[in-house]
């Protein structure tokens, strides 16, 4: 028995060790969401160490995004990507970080990081990838939406008090804007609006002539554009000439909204 123990014990002796198993990893070191695009940015760092027979090591990010209107992530070209990295012979930890910056938002980014060993000859000996965790990039700015529009009689006939429903269905606040209320055949009626939180909804008084059943009644939000809005297509609403009173008016309406294409830069 003390034979086969010493003989096994040798055996182990004599084995090679276990080759290291090559990795590397990637991580979004910084995520930067900003109401401004020039603000906007992402950090990845990739890591690895070498293996048996390394001498240099190199490694490459590549960037992807999606947004709302993607199927998928897509590559993106920007600057210092899609290009191998390579160390200083001999190191023994091999960390590179690249930042991107004006991002367009809404959209996710994250970067795909392809490793590879080389040996003293310039040979591949080994390679690895990983993917990074997603940097989201909301859209920070506010969006003025009209909800709906009420009639309230007045004293003199010939007018009306509408109330004008107004949310600001973005991330962010709004500055003062103006209201405009068109009433066929009447000269335009406006209203200043006072700024809005991300959320807030508010109902908004215009004194202006009262409109006829049948005619098409439509407010505008941010009527002098003074608001840079997420969406600046939706900011009319048309209903049908409310009955005076409370009512439900402003389920009508139509929205359009655009989708920019993201342009990254180094």
């Amino acid at each position: 028995m003390r034979t086969l123990l010493l003989s096994i014990a040798a055996l182990l002796l004599a084995a090679p060790p276990a080759a290291a198993v090559p990795s590397g990893s990637v991580r979004v070191l910084e995520c930067t969401p900003a109401l401004e695009e020039s603000e906007r940015s992402v950090t990845f760092e990739g890591r690895m160490r070498p293996i048996a027979r390394t001498v240099t090591m190199a490694l490459r990010f590549t960037l992807k995004a999606r947004s709302a209107d993607d199927a998928g992530w897509r590559r993106l070209h920007a600057e210092g990507f899609d290009v191998w990295l390579q160390s200083e012979p001999g190191v023994r930890r091999y960390i590179y970080a690249k930042t991107v910056r004006n991002l367009l938002a809404p959209a996710a980014y994250r970067a795909t990081v392809r490793f590879r060993w080389l040996d003293a000859a310039g040979r591949v000996i080994a390679r690895s990838s990983a993917v990074s965790a997603t940097c989201a990039q909301p859209d920070l700015r506010a969006d003025l939406v009209l909800r709906g529009i009420d009639a309230q009689p007045l004293p003199d006939p010939g007018l009306r008090r509408y109330e004008v429903l107004l949310e600001n269905a973005g991330a962010g606040g709004s500055g003062a804007s103006v209201l405009r209320l068109d009433v066929p055949g009447r000269p335009l009626a406006t209203a200043t609006v006072a700024p809005l939180a991300a959320g807030e909804s508010r109902a908004v008084s215009v004194v202006a002539p009262a409109c006829a059943p049948g005619d098409a009644l439509v407010a505008t939000a941010d009527a002098a554009g003074q608001v840079e809005e997420a969406d600046e297509d939706a900011n009319a609403v048309e209903v049908a000439c409310p009955a005076s009173g409370p009512s439900a008016a402003g389920a009508a309406g139509a929205v359009q909204g655009t989708a920019p294409e993201p342009a990254v830069t180094e």
